[in-house]
């Protein structure tokens, strides 16, 4: 039990490091991001958690672009796809309302 509650606590280190890739700066461009969501591959998979525990990670990436501004919206894309072409099972979470 305290291995899966062990298991279960290691993903947090990665949601802050996933929160400052979001983060850019004014020097940060497309190809810098992508080389961002490659690395954050390659770390997920060395913890071996690219599966998010079978379940995949969930995302809102029109949250994030209406937090980040439009302007930040071919970065944030760069990530996900980055993150998605190197195995990172990403499931997208983006709802959107008109459709309800």
């Amino acid at each position: 039990m305290l291995l899966e509650y062990c298991r279960l606590c290691l993903p947090c280190h990665f949601v802050q490091q996933l929160k400052d890739s979001f983060e850019c700066g004014r020097s940060c461009n497309a190809k810098a991001t992508v080389v961002v969501g490659e690395v954050l591959a390659m770390r997920l998979k060395v913890e071996g958690l690219e599966q998010g525990q079978g379940k995949g990670i969930h995302v809102n990436l029109n949250k994030e672009v209406e937090k980040k501004g439009f302007k930040n919206r071919t970065k944030i894309w760069a990530i996900a796809n980055s993150l998605r072409n190197n195995g990172v099972k990403l499931i997208l979470d983006d709802n959107d309302d008109s459709t309800s």
